[in-house]
């Protein structure tokens, strides 16, 4: 589903210690987002807990779903660059279609996994067909993360006067530095894996 050459953190290790996976700053970049329709007619993306959730009218926390780990992300970058749609359902060779969408946005204070996994599936697929090629619910899905949605728009327009601001009085901004530490480093990356892995499963495709 996903070739992702770039997740970047800035974490606060105090709290990554504590338990609570606590970022500072995230950047996500996916080369490729891509959906897949199997011989059986179904989606890949029916496989993710947030979609499943959907559907039943639950929370994805609720039910059988495992407990969503504690993670607060300050700043999120997400960069989406192409599209790609493979429906097999016709047998034989897929038919592909694939959509140049170059999304570069940034998001505030997300503080819920599923909101950020529904967050990447929403901005990858609205501005393509795919949503009604599938009959997939994408308006239902971007319902689990309006608050992110709107919250990012207030950080755009938050930057967008910072920025001025900033240029009227000649301020030069500095690159804070990042310190890495081993262990927390570990621990976010399994902890982001675990949200954003290949949701199909041993069984998957």
């Amino acid at each position: 589903m996903l070739d992702m050459p770039e997740v970047y953190v800035h974490y606060n290790l105090p709290a990554i210690i504590k338990g609570k996976i606590h970022l500072i700053e995230a950047r996500i970049y996916l080369r490729e987002f891509v959906v897949v329709k199997n011989e059986n007619g179904i989606l890949n993306l029916d496989s993710l807990k947030v979609v499943q959730a959907q559907k039943e009218g639950r929370g994805p926390a609720e039910g059988k779903a495992a407990k969503a780990p504690e993670i607060q992300i300050d700043n999120l970058n997400l960069k989406i660059g192409k599209v790609i749609y493979k429906d097999y359902s016709s047998g034989g060779q897929p038919s592909v279609k694939e959509f140049n969408v170059n999304i570069n946005e940034s998001y505030k204070d997300i503080n819920n996994p599923y909101a950020l996994v529904s967050l990447i599936v929403v901005k990858a697929m609205m501005n393509t067909t795919i949503a009604g090629l599938t009959n997939f619910d994408l308006q239902g899905l971007s319902g689990t993360v309006s608050d992110t949605l709107a919250g990012a728009q207030k950080a755009a327009t938050a930057a967008v006067t910072k920025t001025q601001e900033a240029a009227r009085q000649g301020v030069q901004t500095a690159t804070e530095t990042v310190k890495k530490t081993g262990e927390a480093v570990k621990q976010t990356t399994n902890a982001l894996r675990d949200i954003l892995k290949n949701p199909f499963g041993s069984s998957g495709q």
